[in-house]
């Protein structure tokens, strides 16, 4: 499997993850999660930052193509790691997930615990979302995957769970189906 260390965060008990299922068991408008984001979605990216110079640009690249999959209208700003009340690591359980997020926004964030992981969800309590990555070698080589792990994160935080047969499943980019639901969800037009 092209994702080696992914886990899905349960954020106050909303997101729930699922074995393959079909569309309306996973979807944000069947799943329970029922995400308020205004449109377009604020995306706070605090892991720009952190990255080496020389892996800045495929990051916002990545980011950007990984955004776009979803055909719905996203802003992007940045924001310093160091402005965060946090830093998401092994003490995550001192803030818990709700202090760790913005609201009406999808925070993009470093994982700096002792293991890589890859973990996305929603919080209904403060109607914000994350996506917390792991920068690791294979990114940053030709067809690594890069865009499907940010666009499957960026997924949960939208308020989908695992299924289907697309990035929610573990494909590499989101399919038509994701698409239509999210846009469908959303409200934005085709």
């Amino acid at each position: 499997m092209r994702r080696p260390f992914i886990a899905a965060v349960v954020i106050a008990g909303l997101l729930a993850t699922a074995s393959p299922a079909t569309a309306t068991t996973w979807s944000p408008a069947e799943s329970g999660i029922a995400p308020t984001y205004t449109v377009p979605i604020h995306v706070v990216d605090a892991m720009v930052g952190t990255l080496r110079p020389d892996h800045r640009a495929a990051w916002r690249h990545a980011r950007d193509e990984a955004l776009l999959e979803w055909g719905i209208p996203f802003t992007v700003t940045r924001l310093s790691e160091t402005s965060l009340a946090y830093t998401f690591d092994d003490n995550i359980g001192t803030v818990g997930y709700d202090g760790m997020l913005i609201p009406d926004a999808i925070l993009i964030v470093r994982n700096r615990m002792s293991y890589p992981t890859n973990q996305g969800g929603y919080s209904v309590t403060v109607n914000g979302g994350i996506a917390i990555l792991s920068p690791w070698a294979p990114w940053w080589r030709p067809n690594n995957g890069l865009v499907g792990d940010i666009a499957h994160e960026v997924g949960h935080a939208l308020g989908f769970g695992h299924g289907g047969t697309g990035v929610m499943y573990g494909a590499a980019h989101v399919n038509d189906e994701e698409r239509a639901l999210a846009q469908t969800y959303y409200g934005v037009a085709t």
